[in-house]
């Protein structure tokens, strides 16, 4: 047999307070976690970001634009890409030799219509050998 308890208004005011201190300081480590697991997640994001801007091939540096190009949700317009990367454009390789910069301009597409945005890439060949990739869209 259960037996009722009588509280006074204090004591019930003091348990309510009890309560929702403890919900708060809850949330609060909730919150906390997930505040850092994101911020983690970004900052091996930009580290990974970071760590390809070299590459071994001039090809590889141009896919990996493209890639994160379309993964912005864009298209590439595959015209200016096969004339502008495919063939090198005016310098006639995509390729640039050590100590040059090759820059592409190259069309973007979103949900099958034509953007004023492009995107430019910029490769400069390292005297390493490696080629150092720049790219934006604006």
């Amino acid at each position: 047999m259960k037996k009722n308890i009588i509280l006074t208004e204090s004591q019930k005011k003091e348990i309510i307070e009890n309560k929702e201190k403890n919900i708060i300081e809850n949330f609060a480590k909730v919150f906390n976690k997930i505040k850092r697991v994101n911020e983690n997640e970004i900052i091996k994001e930009s580290l990974n970001e970071a760590n390809d801007i070299y590459f071994d091939t001039a090809s590889g540096a141009a896919d990996y634009a493209r890639k994160n190009t379309e993964k912005r949700g864009y298209e590439i317009d595959e015209d200016d890409w096969n004339t502008q990367i495919g063939f090198g454009g005016k310098y006639n390789r995509l390729r640039p030799g050590e100590g040059k910069t090759h820059s592409y301009s190259i069309g973007l597409l979103k949900n099958g219509k034509p953007q004023r945005k492009a995107l430019q890439i910029s490769l400069y060949g390292m005297p390493s050998g490696k080629f150092e990739l720049t790219h934006y869209i604006n």
